[in-house]
């Protein structure tokens, strides 16, 4: 049986819940979505329906790798639904069903990105406040997503997604207070359950006992008693589990970041681990991490004097004991010594080749978009004498983007400067976006100016796309088309998707150079086919205007594009759609699907699809 709500097929039931059903769905592009739809009646239910609908503006609003993405959100007379991304994989309660408990390096690994994409909630002013395993998501690809936002609360705000003072939550991963004070709860009721998740994931147990079916049961145990220590498990991972259940908010981690930290072993903690302090220490284990060959031959010489000394017992008298003693003394400490050196030396190379190794995958994994474990590695080492002008421009660039890190312009600065006066020339090219857009920094278009010339001089391809920003906007220097095209065709020729872009946009428009449409759509085809949407909204308004092509307007062609660009929020695109279904041009006038259309960019910002949507008193 097949479903039609907007542009999207709905054919198979993909689970079910109290108030809500998810669907399978496509859209005319055959691209996979999961949609939420209220369960019938649900929406006559103020409070119910309200929830539904905070929920999916929230999550409408948050854009994290590791947090499940709300594409749109759909409200009628009839329907609400919540269109969200398609995910392919198991949540992680069905994983420990059939796989039982994780290995500790795996479960800090997915706990590196979980924290990642809960930190970001939290700064959000968001509280999750229902974090469990099946609310964590496990795709194919081995990536975690934080989904399920249907009982989170809004910091501050006048409006919360539930009621602050009823205890909602699953009670074996509530925290004390949210049992106790539900009213009073803030972010670090989350912390807890991050606590009590990872006690699951590495016991593949639910951590207290719920055989006698009573949730006030299992709610007493949670303010009473604390979480056995985790056999086979590492005094650090158990260290960290501990703090972070601690019974009073205000003795566990503090931020999801302190968490992580001390989870992946940047910071030491100490706490009451079996009623004996426990101190986890930042710090390599040396002879453990070397490879094979090496912690083989490390300890040799050390066997060998041990065993030469405890084999061979002699008696002599004290005369002769006292003629040989100093000799003896002599020998045994130049072996000593030896063996000594031998060690040192041993060890100094194995620490090299860790360190080496740490900074080579870090830069590796930065390269690929996994920067989580990627800031890990190369943060450790930042002081390194091993540490290259790539891993600290890569550290730079996390800061400066808020990947694998909390966003911190000021340190991206620190660290793109630290790589640039070791002639890193990209990073002179990220200095000069920090001062051409004010991050971090006041707005100082001539600094820009002088970093982006002295990387485009070496060869940056991004450098020379921004500096002819600046000649196009005329932003530190005189604003000069001819000069714009110049650079643009240079980046453009080196394959950067922007400068491929902006050189079409000045063929489309004759800026600098005669107008040519037969250009513009080369060069914006070129960008569009690096996913650039700005180059896709654009190939579609060629084909809306009759252009390009030998039979003039082509609404079908532009629908096309619009509806690339639109998978990644573009706005002009969105308000586009909104045009073509507005007015039936190349599709079946659909006034709800054009309001939809209109709703997505108005939420994004755009003042054009607001002022639509006002005209006719339509909430966005």
């Amino acid at each position: 049986m097949q479903t039609q709500l907007l542009t999207y097929t709905l054919s198979q039931k993909l689970g079910e819940g109290g108030m809500a059903t998810v669907w399978y769905a496509e859209n005319s592009l055959g691209k996979r979505f999961a949609i939420k739809i209220l369960k019938p009646g649900m929406e006559v239910k103020e409070k119910l329906a309200e929830r539904f609908r905070l929920e999916a503006k929230m999550m409408v609003s948050l854009e994290h790798p590791h947090i499940r993405q709300v594409i749109d959100y759909h409200e009628d007379a009839t329907t609400m639904a919540i269109i969200m991304e398609y995910l392919e994989g198991q949540d992680l309660g069905q994983y420990l069903i059939e796989q039982g408990p994780v290995s500790e390096k795996q479960a800090i690994q997915w706990f590196t990105d979980m924290l990642d994409a809960v930190a970001y909630v939290h700064q959000k002013n968001y509280i999750h406040r229902d974090i469990k395993p099946t609310n964590l998501f496990l795709t194919r690809n081995g990536s975690i997503k934080v989904m399920d936002f249907g009982i989170a609360k809004i910091v501050d705000a006048n409006l919360e997604l539930t009621e602050t003072n009823t205890n909602i939550g699953s009670p074996q991963y509530m925290s004390p207070e949210q049992i106790t004070t539900p009213k009073a709860i803030d972010h670090r009721t989350d912390i807890y359950s991050l606590g009590v998740t990872l006690y699951a994931l590495l016991t593949g147990k639910k951590p207290y006992d719920d055989s006698l079916g009573s949730a006030f049961t299992v709610q007493a145990e949670i303010v009473k008693k604390t979480l056995p220590v985790v056999p086979g498990v590492s005094d650090r991972v158990n260290a960290v589990i501990q703090k972070a259940t601690r019974k009073k908010p205000a003795d566990r981690f503090q931020s999801c970041d302190e968490f992580k930290e001390a989870l992946t072993g940047v910071k030491s903690i100490v706490v009451d681990l079996e009623d004996e302090k426990t101190l986890i220490r930042n710090q390599d284990q040396n002879l453990r991490n070397l490879p094979e060959d090496i912690r083989k031959n490390t300890a040799l010489p050390l066997e060998e004097t041990v065993n030469k000394e405890a084999d061979q017992p002699k008696k002599t008298d004290t005369k002769q004991n006292e003629k040989e003693k100093k000799p003896k003394t002599s020998r045994n400490l130049l072996i000593g010594l030896g063996s000594l050196i031998v060690l040192v030396g041993l060890l100094l190379g194995g620490w090299t080749y860790l360190v080496k190794a740490d900074i080579t995958k870090g830069i590796e994994l930065a390269n690929k978009g996994d920067y989580t474990e990627a800031f890990h590695l190369l943060y450790k080492h930042r002081e390194s004498p091993f540490m290259t002008p790539e891993g600290i421009n890569h550290l730079g660039y996390m800061y400066g983007t808020g990947t694998g890190t909390q966003r911190d312009y000021t340190e991206a600065l620190r660290w793109y400067w630290k790589a640039a006066d070791q002639g890193y020339l990209l990073s002179l090219n990220n200095i000069g976006a920090l001062y051409q857009y004010g991050l971090g920094v006041g707005i100082d278009y001539y600094k820009a100016r002088d970093c982006y010339e002295r990387a485009a001089a070496g060869g940056i391809v991004k450098a020379k796309y921004n500096l002819g920003e600046l000649y196009f906007n005329g932003n530190g220097v005189n604003r000069n088309y001819y000069e714009s095209v110049r650079l643009f065709r240079e980046g453009a020729d080196g394959g950067d998707a922007s400068a491929q872009f902006k050189l079409g946009l000045s063929y489309q428009y004759g800026y600098g150079i005669n107008r040519d449409y037969q250009q513009a759509e080369y060069w914006f085809r070129k960008s569009a086919a690096q996913r650039n949407a700005e180059a896709q909204n654009s190939l579609g308004v060629l084909y809306y205007s009759g252009n390009i092509g030998s039979n003039g307007v082509d609404y079908g062609t532009a629908r096309f594009w619009y509806e690339k660009a639109a998978e990644q929020n573009n706005i002009y695109s969105l308000y586009n759609l909104g045009v073509l279904y507005d007015n039936g041009l190349g599709v079946i006038k659909n006034w709800p699907v054009a309001v939809a259309y209109y709703q997505r960019a108005a939420r994004l910002g755009y003042a054009d699809a607001q002022k639509r949507l006002n005209q006719y008193a339509i909430r966005w």
